[in-house]
C-alpha cells in the first residue's frame, strides 16, 4: 500500500498532516514579517544594521530549507534565488533591500493563496524579480539572460557571480549538478558556467545532459578546468566551450561573455 494511500485511509494521520501544513504556513508568515521588519529598520537606520542583515539572511534560509517539504517547492525555488542575489549583489544598499522586498512579496503572495504555483508560473515569478543591483554601468546591457553557475561555494564563484551580475546577467547558482538539472528546467538559463570537478558527476557529463534536455538544449556553456585531461574533448557537445584555470582564465572567461551575451 502506498503512503498516499495510508494518509487516506488513516483519518488521524491526514488530520495530523493537515494541522502541520497549517502551523507551517503560520510560522512562514511570521518568519516573512520577520524579514519585513529588518528591513524596515534598515532603512530607516534604526537598530544593529549587521545584525539586520544576518536576520534577513537567516530567515531566508530557513524559509529555503522547509517550504519543499509543505508542499511549496515554488518558495523554495524563491529563496533561493533571493540567496543568489545576496552573494551577487554584495552590499545591501537602500536599493538592493527594495530588490528583497520584492521577493519577500511574492513569497508572501503564494502562501497567503495557500497553493503551490505550477513549474510555468513559477518559472515565470522567479525571471520577472531584480537579480542584479540596479547600479549596473548603463552601457553594458545583455537584456534578460539567464546565466547558471554551478560551483562549489568560494572566493572564485563569488568573483565570477559578482563580476556577471556586474554586467546584468540574471546569476543562478547551483551548488552541485542534480541541483544544476533542476534549476536549468525551471530557468532555462542562455548561459551554464559550470567547473569540471562537481558531483554527483562532472561537469562535462553534465554538459551531455543540459545538451539533450529541451529546456536547456539552446544555452552555451562554459567548462572551467585545470587541465585539458580532466575533458574528452572530443565527446563535448558542440556549444561547450573549455575555459582552463590560470593567467589567461580571465581573457578567456570575457571572450566566453562577449560571444554569448555580453554587448
Amino acid at each position: 500500500m502506498s503512503s498516499l494511500s495510508t494518509v487516506h485511509d488513516d483519518p488521524d494521520l491526514a488530520m495530523i498532516l493537515a494541522d502541520m501544513q497549517v502551523e507551517y504556513v503560520e510560522t512562514t508568515q511570521d518568519r516573512l514579517a520577520q524579514v519585513d521588519q529588518a528591513i524596515a529598520a534598515l532603512l530607516e537606520g534604526i537598530g544593529n544594521a549587521e545584525n539586520h542583515v544576518l536576520e534577513i539572511k537567516r530567515m531566508v534560509h530557513t524559509i529555503k530549507g522547509t517550504a519543499s517539504s509543505f508542499g511549496f517547492p515554488t518558495i523554495s525555488m524563491l529563496a533561493h534565488s533571493l540567496e543568489d542575489y545576496f552573494e551577487t549583489a554584495g552590499d545591501l544598499g537602500e536599493n538592493e533591500l527594495y530588490d528583497v522586498q520584492l521577493y519577500i512579496d511574492r513569497m508572501r503572495e503564494i502562501i497567503d493563496d495557500g497553493e503551490n504555483p505550477d513549474e510555468v508560473t513559477a518559472g515565470k515569478i522567479i525571471r520577472g524579480l531584480p537579480s542584479k543591483p540596479k547600479s549596473v554601468v548603463d552601457h553594458m546591457r545583455v537584456g534578460e539572460t539567464t546565466v547558471l553557475m554551478v560551483m562549489q561555494r568560494g572566493v572564485q564563484r563569488k568573483i565570477i557571480g559578482r563580476e556577471l551580475a556586474s554586467f546584468g546577467f540574471r546569476v543562478v547558482i547551483a551548488e552541485d549538478t542534480l541541483e544544476a538539472v533542476k534549476l536549468g528546467m525551471i530557468m532555462r538559463p542562455e548561459i551554464i558556467i559550470t567547473a569540471m570537478h562537481v558531483t554527483p558527476f562532472t561537469g562535462a557529463e553534465m554538459a551531455g545532459v543540459m545538451a539533450s534536455i529541451k529546456a536547456t538544449q539552446h544555452a552555451n556553456i562554459l567548462l572551467v578546468t585545470a587541465s585539458d585531461d580532466d575533458v574528452d574533448l572530443a565527446n563535448l557537445p558542440p556549444k561547450v566551450t573549455v575555459g582552463r584555470k590560470g593567467p589567461t582564465f580571465s581573457l578567456e572567461f570575457f571572450n566566453f561573455l562577449k560571444n554569448h551575451g555580453l554587448n
